[in-house]
């Protein structure tokens, strides 16, 4: 394809509406039991709210849309494991992310709201479902990320779910020193599928040298023999292809974002 959790994460249905908490009335409570949950309660609100500040001001210094960060099934993406696709991202990087998911309107997510921006504080993960017929792409966002165009400068997951033609690859073009990810298709009777990394079934300029590329790049190490496939798209004149083997419930991917 071309170009195309935590417990803090579920208070952040929409990253814009989160930056506030809210506080339901309480009574006075003498049982010190419920006394001590109700603290702990509102420690975790002022935990949530400190996390969806800083989400907002990490969106709001790069230029981006917020995203929509629905929790119900949509036609696209949402934040929740119920869906016919799922991806767990997880960072293992030192510093904490957003992770930006984007439909067919468009990567340019400085004029598009994406599908998801969520953050991935270092260490824990979130997990994202996708409809059948999704299309589209995934990439975080860290401290020194920054926008080119309107596009995220940075290594993008790109995916395509549409049963047995389901397609998912890592994209270095858009930047050829990004950070690293990886994701390996687990079936569901426990074994691995296709992984595509910053090596494997990964798109990449064609110039190693290039820091980006919009034409002359090509599909890496992606085959048979690794449970991939290529191929050539008229529409763009260039490589296509990435990791097959993914269709509905059969599993679910998992990505390492570092």
């Amino acid at each position: 394809m071309k170009y195309t959790s935590t417990t803090l994460l579920a208070a952040v249905a929409s990253v814009a509406s989160a930056a506030a908490t809210h506080r339901h009335g309480m009574g006075k409570v003498h049982n010190h039991a419920l006394r001590h949950a109700e603290v702990m309660h509102e420690a975790e609100h002022e935990k949530r709210g400190t996390l969806a500040s800083a989400v907002m001001s990490t969106i709001q210094g790069l230029g981006a849309k917020a995203g929509l960060n629905s929790y119900a099934q949509t036609s696209g993406a949402w934040i929740g494991s119920n869906g016919p696709y799922t991806n767990t991202f997880t960072n293992t990087a030192a510093d904490d992310l957003v992770l930006f998911c984007w439909g067919p309107a468009g990567s340019w997510v400085n004029a598009i709201a994406p599908l998801i921006s969520v953050p991935i504080p270092s260490g824990q993960n979130v997990t994202i479902s996708y409809a059948e017929g999704a299309s589209g792409a995934c990439a975080p966002v860290f401290g020194d990320t920054s926008m080119v165009n309107g596009q995220l400068h940075q290594t993008w997951l790109e995916y395509t779910f549409a049963g047995i033609y389901s397609t998912y690859d890592v994209s270095r073009e858009v930047n050829m020193a990004g950070r690293s990810i990886s994701t390996t298709h687990y079936k569901a009777d426990g074994s691995k599928g296709c992984t595509t990394d910053m090596n494997t079934c990964v798109f990449m300029c064609s110039d190693r040298s290039a820091p980006s590329c919009w034409f002359g790049y090509e599909l890496v190490n992606c085959g048979a023999s690794n449970g991939g496939g290529s191929g050539y798209d008229p529409k763009t004149g260039g490589a296509s292809g990435g990791c097959n083997g993914l269709t509905a419930g059969a599993g679910n991917l998992q990505t390492y974002l570092s």
